[in-house]
């Protein structure tokens, strides 16, 4: 449950600074009404027949050039005055609970990251937008992103996907295409060198490729407290086990889940020596340089990989990351494990119109607008993105054509209240593993024990309920295997 307490915990050092943007240029007088989508009709109607004088987003600093060329629009079009405000990635779910605790009503719109949407909700931070969805959508039509898990919970929608951050691996064609290097490993190994099936030939093909000596090494995948999980929550899965059972009882610390950390310690010594550090960009950087087999991420990576002048710019190979071959058909894992979420403000005054807003901003023609802002965080997550030529370009086919399919039948990140606690926990020991402090079984043991006592706070019934519901967005064949 939010409280005081824990929210002052969660803020303590988080200093996020605020900077505000004035409102640019608007559209010309020419865009008449008659050229106004529905939504924007809607939206001039009721701004006309209220009293809000302005419009504010909070937004994580990086997505401004996914978001304010659709504010610009929107703004210009309904005559309504519009504000950003800005604050550090990792410190925006953060900022909204301090709004909340506070009552400063700084903020209408806020694109949180979509993981954190149930402790948001049970802060009672974010508006259930259910009631405006019945009363708009004939007019305005229905959500198409496609992924929208995150956008509920508990059975109500509090918002709207904008960001398709879902988990792909990332190899090098020109490694895994080599001739000598495929009978090589062939002869090593007893199979051949190709797109890993599981999670133990992508650790075979690791190692083999890893040749610190000559400058060169096996993989980049994220091994620093903050990303070492998302990797072992993908391996536990592709283990076979869930990670928690029907009951909620916690599965993190099963022979499945202790094998995936197992794994994961085992491999590290393949990896290049800053990936213990690294986050997104500087993983970026260095897997950018050419001197590595593999790596893990999102769209934004594919961004940097294929700009122009990259050395490693078409010359790559993607998937899903591995999963579970049963009988001969290999079932991959994909994780959407991040994502920006458009979401609005329970203290907002402006609830009718920042919704609409949302809902501008996810629509086809204004979110193909943001994806193409190359420079933001924003990726393809509506059927519409994948055909744009700009995109295309951004990304690649290739890319985008794995993108897509994996955005479809993505395993769904832990949408349970408390998530954020439950991933502490995990997290923590993890990294006590990782850095040899504790064995995995006993680091795991210990995630566990503290699951049970969060679970037992917040009510084993009810998190159960909610448990079931996720499970059931998880992929038939997946949950098939799982089962």
């Amino acid at each position: 449950m939010f409280t005081r307490r824990n929210a002052v915990k969660m803020l303590s050092g988080a200093g996020a600074s605020l900077a505000l943007t004035p409102l640019a240029p608007g559209l010309p007088s020419a865009f008449a009404d008659s050229h106004i989508s529905p939504i924007l009709a809607l939206a001039k109607q009721v701004a006309a027949g209220g009293d809000v004088k302005e419009l504010t987003i909070l937004l994580p600093r990086g997505s401004e050039a996914n978001v304010k060329p659709v504010m610009d629009v929107f703004s210009a079009a309904v005559g309504l005055p519009m504000r950003l405000v800005f604050t550090n990635v990792d410190e925006i779910n953060t900022r909204i609970l301090t709004d909340t605790l506070i009552g400063a009503n700084s903020f209408d719109i806020a694109l949180p990251a979509t993981f954190g949407l149930p402790d948001l909700v049970d802060a009672n931070a974010l508006s259930p937008l259910d009631d405006l969805e019945e009363k708009y959508s004939s007019a305005i039509g229905m959500n198409a992103s496609l992924y929208t898990v995150g956008d509920r919970f508990l059975g109500k929608t509090y918002g709207f996907q904008t960001d398709g951050d879902v988990y792909l691996m990332f190899y090098r064609k020109s490694w895994l295409e080599d001739p000598k290097e495929q009978a090589r490993f062939l002869k090593e190994n007893s199979t051949p060198l190709r797109v890993a099936r599981n999670w133990a030939e992508l650790d075979l093909q690791i190692a083999h490729f890893h040749q610190p000596e000559n400058g060169k090494f096996g993989g980049a995948l994220f091994r620093s407290p903050i990303y070492l999980i998302w990797e072992w929550w993908v391996r536990l899965h592709a283990n076979g086990s869930w990670p928690v059972d029907d009951n909620f009882k916690p599965l993190v610390n099963s022979p499945a889940g202790v094998a995936a950390l197992e794994a994961i310690i085992a491999t590290q010594k393949n990896l290049y020596p800053e990936a213990l550090t690294n986050g997104p960009v500087a993983n970026w950087k260095a897997f950018a340089e050419g001197n590595m087999f593999c790596n893990i991420g999102w769209g934004g990576s594919q961004k940097f990989f294929h700009r122009a002048g990259s050395p490693i710019r078409n010359d790559l190979v993607f998937a899903p990351p591995p999963g579970i071959v049963a009988d001969g058909i290999e079932t991959p894992m994909p994780y959407f494990n991040w994502g920006w979420n458009y979401t609005v403000a329970r203290q907002s005054k402006a609830r009718e119109i920042a919704y609409l807003f949302a809902r501008f901003a996810v629509s086809g023609e204004m979110s193909t607008k943001a994806i193409r802002g190359s420079n933001g965080f924003f990726d393809p997550f509506r059927p519409e993105h994948y055909a744009d030529p700009e995109i295309r370009k951004t990304y690649s086919d290739d890319f985008l054509t794995v993108h897509r399919k994996s955005m479809e039948t993505a395993i769904p990140d832990f949408h349970v209240r408390g998530k954020g606690e439950y991933f502490e926990a995990l997290r923590t020991n993890l990294d006590l593993a990782a850095r040899g402090v504790l064995s995995a079984g006993e680091a795991l043991n210990v995630a566990a024990a503290q699951w049970s006592q969060i679970t037992n706070k917040l009510g084993p019934a009810e998190q159960a309920r909610q448990w079931r519901s996720i499970k059931a967005e998880y992929p038939a064949p997946i949950r098939k295997l799982l089962s």
